[in-house]
């Protein structure tokens, strides 16, 4: 490093800086998310999420969705769930033609 220009020098000394910074930055970061999950229970840790509910079938495209976020229809005492608005007029437009469920 001795042969090397002045202005050679203060770039070393800088990109050595900046990654001491980064380190530093780095192991606060860690400190910092280490010490957050010491208050959480263990099993509240790393619990990767979970899926949850019922799935249903969509009476007019086949699509499975959640039940709770089905569009629910009762149609001849029976219960059909839809994805959207278009497939659940669609099925009672069907429906109406045939003068019954349609089946699919």
């Amino acid at each position: 490093m001795t042969d090397a220009p002045n202005s050679y020098r203060y770039a070393y000394v800088f990109l050595i800086r900046f990654l001491f910074i980064l380190f530093i930055l780095y192991v606060i970061f860690a400190v910092v998310r280490f010490i957050q999950a010491i208050g959480k229970p263990p099993g509240e840790r790393r619990r990767p999420p979970t899926l949850g509910g019922t799935m249903v079938k969509d009476a007019y495209c086949n699509m499975y969705i959640p039940r709770e976020e089905a569009i629910r229809e009762v149609h001849g005492g029976k219960e059909y769930f839809f994805c959207s608005r278009e497939c659940r007029d669609g099925f009672m437009k069907k429906a109406e033609e045939t003068s019954g469920p349609p089946e699919s």
